[in-house]
């Protein structure tokens, strides 16, 4: 699987065995990608055979990601986006 060379945030989830990919790209808006529409980016989930099992739109880059110790969601830090 090809992500951007924002794609710098890795975490792995050994309870489901998933590899939790924060990248940059394209904005998304309703869940689909909006060309020329600035930057977003979201989270990708893959397998350990490296196949995209799934994905979570976000509307900005995500600077940092966590996940929680003992449940089952994703932290994640985005910038604040003046305009």
């Amino acid at each position: 699987m090809k992500l951007s060379s924002e794609a710098d945030n890795i975490r792995y989830d050994a309870w489901s065995k998933h590899v939790i990919v924060g990248y940059g790209g394209e904005k998304f808006l309703a869940g689909k990608a909006v060309r020329g529409q600035g930057e977003g980016g979201g989270l990708v989930i893959l397998d350990s055979t490296g196949k995209k099992t799934g994905e979570i739109a976000i509307d900005a880059r995500p600077e940092s990601l966590q996940l929680e110790e003992t449940g089952t969601r994703i932290f994640v830090n985005v910038p604040i986006v003046e305009r």
